[in-house]
């Protein structure tokens, strides 16, 4: 998703993403600082239906210690997060939040913590399934939601199989539903 808005080339300061789940990129942007351009081989790291990194060169923003409690109104309202440490990039005009733990994002909260008013951006993209929609729908008058390639897709059918024997929906159309011989 990430990869598909930075090819967007959406105007500077209009977009906002969270989170990519990257603990290597967030410690190279500790060791260069807060200021620093920085060439980073974003994501893709967690396995073969990733994707390849986004290789690009990202301004450090901020760095926080990934520790935030959600807004009232939010999913898990009140609850303590802790993302281990994170932080803010501009990669191409787009603010862009890494942590260095996966986790979806129910909140406003890990923007604001990285100096980020999202009712200021014309999008706000965000990794997560649907626990978000609480914390989201009073900052966006309209959520779309993307079936992005990965891990996380519901096209089930995109993954391979080796072992699979037989007719099994939703691969197969032409399956039968009926009552087993040890339901009867």
């Amino acid at each position: 998703m990430l990869r598909a808005l930075l090819d967007a080339n959406p105007p500077a300061g209009t977009c906002c993403f969270a989170s990519i789940n990257d603990a290597a990129v967030v410690a190279q942007a500790q060791r260069a600082g807060v200021g620093a351009t920085i060439r980073v081989s974003l994501g893709g790291k967690q396995g073969r239906f990733q994707g390849a990194p986004i290789e690009a060169d990202a301004y450090v923003k901020c760095i926080t210690d990934g520790r935030f409690v959600n807004r009232p109104g939010a999913m898990f309202e009140g609850v303590r997060f802790y993302l281990g440490a994170m932080c803010r990039l501009i990669v191409n005009g787009v603010d862009v939040i890494v942590a260095s733990r996966a986790e979806q994002i129910f909140d406003v909260e890990p923007f604001a913590m990285h100096g980020l008013d999202v009712t200021g951006y014309k999008l706000i993209a965000i990794k997560g399934a649907n626990h978000f929609r609480a914390g989201y729908r009073t900052v966006a008058r309209q959520i779309i939601s993307v079936d992005s390639e990965g891990l996380s897709t519901a096209a089930i059918a995109s993954f391979p199989r080796d072992r699979l024997v037989g007719k099994y929906w939703p691969l197969c159309d032409e399956v039968q539903f009926g009552a087993s011989a040890e339901a009867s």
